[in-house]
């Protein structure tokens, strides 16, 4: 009876240990989530209770040099769906494909690519036109879920057809957000893709404010937080360019009957670029709106290029443009001077046993070197370029930086191609290139390639006396303070 009654005590005593045990490790578990992590948790519970919803700022304008504005913000719809107002996605994807002719794949996978949970909206489309607002206000019962909401836009001028100058602006995408060192960029975000819009993207884009939402644990919006006032936005920046409106109306006019080309002013004392185009352009404004998959692919094979800056992405043989070049080193070379002339030009060079021609059949008759340049001279920039040679040639081309990137605030300039002795034995082999190759290059032929903006800066480096500016298109960034 004793040992029984010995057990029994002996099993309460163990009992007893072990429920205090796991009382105390239940305190102290308790004393960690209260206390301990208190502030973690805390923080935990407000991040679930609240949403951040972003206040786009608006981008700053961009001026002509004379302070006529060139791009402006305007105010467009965006086309917005809330999945938790819709019972069937499925219909209603087919209803608003049907209604607003758009693809319903393409609305599957805005509808997949935008999808945070039930109560987030989904942009669906940006820059809607006034008929589908019209659309959405009669058949608002038949759309559940559909609404549109109000945000600014570019406008760029209708006046001239300036998109390689301007660039455009565009959704952010997952892997520039990935790629980009910038802080606040979120999906959603504008950025600028091309031309200045992307040169000077965060001087423009300024800085969004932030709103601040009450959500349920399933994420629906319960209304503003009271005890967090929302955070205003800043407005970006706006540019004032170098360049004169007036001017590029009128280089664009003048351009208005070639199917391509491109026009570059400078000015030979700063080295500011006054009007800059390339033909064939594109309207930026499409970028600003709904652009369709189609669209875009008839941009980008479009045969004519349209996407391209001519200006500095696009290489050619300068042509008689570089027989100044020539000129200029024989004439640093002490080859000739301003009175020296060659045999008499009938129309035709004989070298070996071929004919280079001169672009006047007629001949000009017997020409010094003033009258050569005037008239264009082929046949004196023949015997010019023999007398001269490769070496001095092509060296006094290098000290011009004719083969130079010239760092123009623009992204994705080429640079241009001047060919030397070792370029020629590298393709020809060493000792089997032959002279008449530098009788084309001393007409800006051959292998000689530059850029319209290579070829501008030369011409202006000649008629200020040999300094050679770097080409830019800010003059003055005027911040929204002042």
């Amino acid at each position: 009876m004793t040992k029984t009654k010995i057990v029994d005590y002996s099993r309460d005593k163990l009992a007893f240990y072990l429920v205090g045990l796991i009382a105390l490790i239940l305190t102290l578990r308790l004393f960690y989530l209260q206390v301990i992590s208190f502030s973690y948790y805390r923080q935990v519970s407000e991040e679930n209770r609240v949403r951040l919803v972003s206040i786009p700022a608006p981008r700053g304008l961009i001026w002509d040099r004379n302070g006529k504005r060139m791009v402006t913000n305007r105010t467009s719809y965006s086309l917005l769906l809330l999945p938790y107002k819709t019972q069937d996605m499925n219909f209603l994807v087919k209803k608003i494909s049907l209604l607003l002719n758009l693809d319903e794949n393409f609305l599957k996978e805005k509808i997949k690519a935008g999808w945070v949970n039930r109560y987030t909206p989904i942009k669906l489309m940006k820059d809607v036109d006034f008929k589908t607002i019209c659309i959405l206000e009669e058949q608002n019962e038949e759309l559940p879920g559909v609404s549109y909401q109000p945000e600014k836009v570019r406008s760029y001028p209708s006046l001239y057809w300036a998109g390689h100058l301007f660039g455009y602006v565009g959704e952010v995408s997952q892997k520039e957000m990935e790629d980009s060192k910038e802080k606040g960029l979120k999906l959603g975000s504008n950025i600028g893709k091309e031309g200045l819009e992307k040169e000077y993207d965060e001087l423009l884009r300024g800085e969004d404010g932030m709103n601040f939402l009450e959500v349920s644990a399933s994420g629906k919006i319960l209304g503003p937080l009271k005890d967090k006032k929302p955070l205003p936005y800043t407005v970006g920046s706006d540019l004032v360019l170098t360049i004169d409106s007036d001017l590029q109306v009128e280089a664009e006019s003048a351009l208005s009957k070639y199917n391509s080309g491109v026009v570059v002013a400078l000015d030979p004392q700063n080295g500011e670029v006054l009007a800059l185009v390339s033909k064939p352009g594109f309207d930026p404004n499409q970028f600003s709106s709904f652009l369709d998959e189609n669209t875009w692919k008839s941009l980008i094979n479009d045969p004519s290029h349209p996407l391209l800056n001519r200006a500095i992405q696009g290489v050619y043989p300068p042509g008689s443009t570089y027989k100044l070049l020539t000129a200029g080193a024989a004439l640093e070379s002490k080859i000739v001077d301003r009175n020296t002339t060659f045999s008499y030009c009938n129309g035709g060079f004989l070298f070996g046993n071929r004919v280079f021609k001169c672009w006047q059949p007629k001949g000009h008759g017997r020409l010094n070197l003033i009258q050569a340049i005037a008239q264009s001279c082929d046949v004196y920039f023949y015997h010019l370029s023999l007398k001269l040679g490769l070496d001095r040639w092509s060296s006094y081309a290098l000290q011009c930086g004719l083969d130079k990137k010239y760092k123009i605030d623009l992204l994705d300039e080429v640079s241009g191609m001047i060919p030397t002795r070792s370029f020629y034995e590298r393709k020809f082999g060493k000792g089997e290139w032959v002279k008449n190759l530098v009788i084309n290059l001393g007409i800006g032929q051959g292998e000689v390639l530059t850029t319209p903006l290579g070829t501008a800066v030369f011409y202006t480096a000649l008629v200020n006396g040999g300094i050679v500016y770097q080409p830019h298109l800010l003059k003055q960034i005027r911040s929204p303070d002042g």
